[in-house]
């Protein structure tokens, strides 16, 4: 590597060597680990600062290589994107550092014990360049930090739905830092930092959307479901009585984020929190409409959903 660098100027070949590769083995073994890793850190950074990772990485990782080369003396000619990938669980670990044990859905633990398997498997093996392995890993934890706290300058106005004035939308895109219980491709759920009980969480989507009106039905589907799940998983972990799930639209319900979310508040006995309202009774308009409503369904037999909007009842 180091007589490529300074005797042909082939400073470029510390990101050419990233695109080749020994044999089709070698190649397997890069791309397999780039599958697993990379569209969980893709996810955390977002596209273009995972690209600065991953070229990054694969510079640094052929830079100690060459500054190891020197110091032994021993000089080779080192091929393969390994250092590129280390760099991305690099970036993994310090991601999952920074989550309090996750990372998009990856514990600290698995991620530890990839990192510490594929060392393992390259100090144990001949013409492997570990060098370039380690400085890959440093380097991409240390960028992976730096990424973090640089702001997205590179999005684009329209490239995704999120609002740029919306904390809530800086949240659930990783800006700014959360205590993050759970994180899929299009949703994150936090720690409510005014909690009511022990355990308030909320459920907030990725791209922005004001209220429930506002929310697609696929996403609004999507929504309840991990709203279920969690509420099932915080139960049995918190040990709660109870459960509440609430859902605000508008600043005379309560809304006071203007991005659909969902809390999920844990209930138990003698906490301190009500969830009540007074009880009314419904209008006679309102029964009047449920008579005609109903009167109109058995004399055309029709499924009442299909026709839903002839009367409304509520």
């Amino acid at each position: 590597m180091v007589y490529l660098l300074y005797e042909h100027s082939g400073f470029y070949r510390l990101i050419t060597a990233a695109f080749l590769h020994a044999d089709v083995e070698h190649l397997l073994n890069n791309m397999l680990l780039l599958y697993c890793c990379g569209d969980v850190v893709e996810r955390c950074l977002g596209k273009v600062r995972f690209l600065i990772l991953y070229f990054g990485s694969a510079i640094f990782g052929n830079l100690l290589s060459a500054a190891y080369e020197l110091s032994t003396g021993s000089f080779y000619e080192s091929i393969g994107a390994s250092g590129a990938v280390f760099g991305l669980t690099g970036a993994l670990l310090f991601s999952g550092n920074c989550q309090k044990g996750a990372a998009a859905g990856i514990s600290l633990k698995r991620a530890v014990f990839a990192v510490v398997l594929s060392l393992y498997a390259g100090f144990g093996s001949a013409y492997v360049n570990n060098a370039a392995h380690v400085g890959g890993l440093l380097s991409g934890f240390l960028l992976g930090f730096l990424l973090s706290i640089i702001p997205p300058v590179f999005r684009k106005k329209g490239f995704s739905h999120e609002k740029d004035d919306c904390i809530f939308c800086k949240i659930a895109n990783g800006e700014i830092p959360s205590n993050t219980l759970y994180e899929d491709d299009s949703f994150r759920v936090i720690l409510d930092l005014g909690p009511a009980t022990k355990g308030h969480a909320l459920v907030m989507p990725k791209e922005h959307f004001g209220n429930l009106y506002e929310l697609p039905d696929d996403w609004c589907q999507k929504a309840f479901s991990l709203a279920k799940k969690m509420a099932g998983q915080m139960t049995e972990k918190l040990h709660c009585d109870g459960f509440n799930l609430v859902q605000n639209n508008g600043a005379t319900a309560g809304q006071t984020v203007p991005h659909f979310h969902i809390h999920l508040i844990p209930r138990y006995e003698n906490d301190g929190q009500t969830i009540n309202w007074k009880q009314t009774s419904p209008t006679a308009e309102e029964l009047a409409a449920c008579k005609r409503r109903n009167s109109w369904i058995r004399q055309t037999h029709v499924h009442p959903l299909k026709y839903q909007e002839k009367a409304l009842c509520i």
